[in-house]
């Protein structure tokens, strides 16, 4: 099982729709839920019964969860998971074939639930096919591992250029945590996040050095250690205090979104860009974050970042690819990217010297790319990998900028021989790694 603590890790298609649930047999439907439940809910529960050993509950629910949210690609490798487990062979293998066709590989080949199929041959040409979709690079360089801990599930990263002060959040414990030598492993938790007394996950972060402000998007998430239903729909943007952790500001929205803001991005002006479903924007002297009132509405937005042109900002929605959002008219077009460049599930996002910046999960393995936009700023021009796919990286979520680097943080896979059934749902090491933007 894959348990990758994405907000909106979702749809990732090649143009055809995902195979549709086939119906479930009498004896296989849900029981012992007292009402619907939410797709985050419903994979929070799968969560727990995988902890139990209780597969047949953890298949039951997962597939609730695929049919409140059928674009969810994590879903459906988790569910053929559990249908491994459980020895339904052909759904297994349907299941990963339909992810197969929508290029997407969340690390099947080593996963051990899918231990009863590695003599298949079936299975072994799914794994062959899911290795020839892209390639290995690597480039990166491990900078440090945060904390002992390896169930933080990291999410954030900032930077501080002038004193190497790096942060990291934490969805599993809603911590940030600070690292004043990158180099080393000093981290300490500087701040743990709370709504109206909530305790909630650490998303997506933006340091504002000019008016000495860390930004950090606060939202409940069924992957934290503390998560009831109750909270779904708790989210803030908190201002902290870069060097104490103390909070200075807390930005709340009128109304939504569902899920809970993701990340967020500083204007030049001050203003706050939240993603999180469609925009918000928590305007300069003003309490409330509100809808940025785009026309149309953009969904599913995730990694946000600004540009040089004060009036430009991208914005990453994870079923679609990456726009370019114009904050004076308040319109938005997908940016243009060449015939086989694929920008859907792009999470982390960041700008530099004209170029996108971005971190791209669930497209077979997950990548650092480099994108050069061309002068209009509306489409790529060209691209480079900078990192895919490294072994000793499960998985990476976001990066920032520093100098002519991509720092980014990063899950390390489960140690080997860890028996993932008694694995927690965030289990692996939090490590800060760098590449260049421009490998030789």
């Amino acid at each position: 099982m894959r348990c990758i603590p994405v907000l909106l890790l979702v749809a990732c298609t090649s143009g055809a729709e995902p195979e549709p649930l086939r119906p479930l047999p009498a004896d296989e439907q849900p029981v012992g839920e007292a009402q619907p439940m939410d797709a985050a809910t419903l994979r929070a529960r799968a969560l727990e019964a995988y902890q139990q050993g209780d597969m047949e509950r953890f298949v039951s629910l997962q597939e609730q969860a695929l049919q409140a949210d059928p674009g969810s690609t994590i879903t459906r490798y988790n569910l053929a998971c559990g249908y491994a487990r459980t020895g339904r062979r052909d759904r297994a293998l349907a299941e990963l074939r339909t992810l197969l066709e929508a290029g997407v590989d969340y690390g099947a080949a080593l996963d051990s639930d899918f231990a009863s199929l590695t003599a298949d041959p079936e299975f072994q040409q799914i794994v062959l096919e899911l290795a020839n979709l892209h390639p290995v690079v690597h480039h990166a360089q491990k900078v440090a591992r945060i904390s002992d801990r390896m169930d933080l599930a990291p999410e954030g990263i900032a930077v501080d250029p002038s004193s190497g002060r790096t942060y990291v959040s934490s969805m599993r414990t809603g911590t940030i945590w600070a690292s004043d030598d990158p180099t080393t492993t000093d981290a300490r938790p500087l701040a743990t996040l709370t709504v109206d007394g909530v305790p909630v996950s650490a998303f997506g972060m933006e340091l504002d050095r000019q008016r000495g402000v860390l930004w950090a998007v606060a939202s409940a998430f069924s992957l934290h250690q503390s998560y009831q239903p109750s909270h779904q729909g708790r989210t803030a943007v908190i201002g902290l205090d870069p060097a104490t952790g103390q909070v200075i500001k807390t930005h709340q929205p009128i109304e939504g979104p569902p899920a809970g803001f993701n990340d967020v991005a500083i204007g030049a002006d001050g203003a706050l860009y939240l993603t999180g479903g469609d925009l918000f924007v928590v305007a300069p002297g003003e309490s409330l974050a509100v809808p940025l009132g785009l026309n149309p509405p953009l969904q599913s937005s995730n990694g946000i970042t600004t540009s040089d042109d004060p009036s430009v900002i991208y914005v990453a929605a994870n079923r679609s690819g990456i726009a370019r959002v114009d904050l004076d008219d308040k319109t938005w077009a997908w940016v243009e990217a060449p015939a086989g460049l694929d920008l859907r599930n792009v999470d982390g996002l960041d700008f530099h010297e004209g170029s996108l910046l971005a971190v791209q999960l669930g497209m077979s393995r997950w990548r650092a790319m480099r994108l050069d936009l061309d002068d209009s700023g509306g489409s790529i021009a060209g691209h480079e990998i900078l990192e895919q796919g490294h072994p000793e990286i499960a998985f990476a979520t976001t990066a920032t900028v520093v100098g002519d680097r991509l720092q980014f943080v990063a899950r390390a896979p489960l140690e080997s021989g860890t028996d993932r059934a008694s694995a927690g749902p965030a289990d692996g090491a939090t490590e800060i790694w760098s590449v260049p933007l421009d490998p030789e």
